[in-house]
């Protein structure tokens, strides 16, 4: 387990200013749904916003438009595999989608979704505008967590080139690869 301390809330931009990969985390009753998302872009410090998109064919988009709050986990490249696995697994409303690939997580403090073990960083967010047609949300941070032992050198940040994820350590990670014959 990954151990994450209460950091500065306006630190986040440290980390969602990058654009990273992140996987959102909403929750409808008991289930938990996630997604890796691809794009997001820190718009202000204190508080942080962030702007996200989501497709509405997605099944975290309709959680996410109910309950209006959601966890972004920045992850490190040894969740790749997870990662494309998230992104390319439906979610039924009948399962619970952390569960089905054994990502281990906690309750967030602030909101009713998850907190991934495994991502060194996460911003706790809500609604606070969207345009369905667009399936742009604008995120208002009310707590962010950082792993207790954070520094650059140890963590690296995912970013997404469609079915190649890179790090900024200079790793890649293709679908392929990855999932083999799931791809």
């Amino acid at each position: 387990m990954m151990k994450k301390i209460q950091a500065q809330l306006a630190r986040s931009m440290d980390f969602l200013g990058q654009c990273p990969l992140v996987v959102v985390t909403a929750r409808r009753g008991a289930l938990n749904y996630a997604m890796p998302v691809a794009w997001v872009m820190g718009s202000d410090y204190d508080p942080p916003r962030v702007a996200m998109t989501l497709g509405a064919w997605n099944a975290t988009y309709p959680v996410l438009l109910e309950s209006g709050e959601c966890v972004l986990n920045v992850v490190p490249p040894e969740l790749a595999r997870e990662v494309f696995e998230l992104g390319s697994a439906h979610c039924d409303g009948k399962a619970d989608k952390l569960a089905r690939f054994g990502l281990a997580w906690h309750d967030a403090d602030s909101v009713n979704a998850a907190v991934l073990e495994g991502a060194f960083a996460a911003l706790e967010c809500r609604v606070v505008k969207k345009d369905e047609a667009l399936g742009l949300f604008i995120l208002k941070g009310l707590r962010f967590w950082l792993a207790e032992d954070w520094s650059a050198g140890r963590y690296h940040v995912l970013h997404s080139l469609g079915d190649v994820l890179y790090s900024d350590d200079g790793r890649r990670f293709a679908r392929a690869d990855l999932l083999g014959d799931k791809a």
